[in-house]
């Protein structure tokens, strides 16, 4: 039952944490499909990020941090500041808490941005950063923009 797997993971694992570690591979994009099953073969991931992004008292919304793994890192850095975060590389919950908010430009810029993102070889280096970088992320104005529950996916 894989409610009452995830309630468990929640419950022993995650309750009280303040940032969640999204690892972004070659695995990780919403177009994985279903399994023989008929259900998402994302299931798992995509309910962690929906329980990452739940807020309610006494277990707030946790910060949100997508770590990009070196064999996909030229999928999705396509140069300086133009990065690919979209179905073909990673799941909605994500992707669309990565592009919340344009600014007055009608551009993307980090302040209406909730989730943060890195390279691998550049958390590596600094994990404390980009860590913190997500747990402030909790009490930005951006975080009252955070949605999941109108995501929808197939085989959920």
């Amino acid at each position: 039952n894989m409610d009452f797997i995830m309630q468990q993971i929640r419950d022993m694992y995650m309750k009280g944490t303040s940032v969640t570690i999204f690892l972004i591979g070659e695995h990780s994009s919403e177009l994985e499909g279903l399994d023989s099953t008929g259900r998402n073969k994302q299931a798992y991931i995509i309910r962690e990020l929906q329980a990452t992004l739940f807020d309610k008292k006494g277990n707030p919304r946790d910060g949100l941090l997508g770590v990009v793994l070196p064999s996909i890192e030229e999928k999705v850095f396509l140069g300086k500041k133009k990065v690919n975060i979209s179905d073909d590389t990673v799941i909605r919950e994500f992707s669309e808490n990565y592009w919340l908010k344009k600014n007055e430009d009608g551009l993307f810029n980090e302040d209406g941005r909730y989730c943060v993102l890195c390279r691998y070889c550049d958390f590596m280096r600094d994990p404390e950063s980009f860590i913190e970088k997500a747990y402030l992320k909790r009490k930005q104005p951006i975080a009252k923009m955070v949605h999941y529950k109108d995501i929808k996916h197939k085989g959920m």
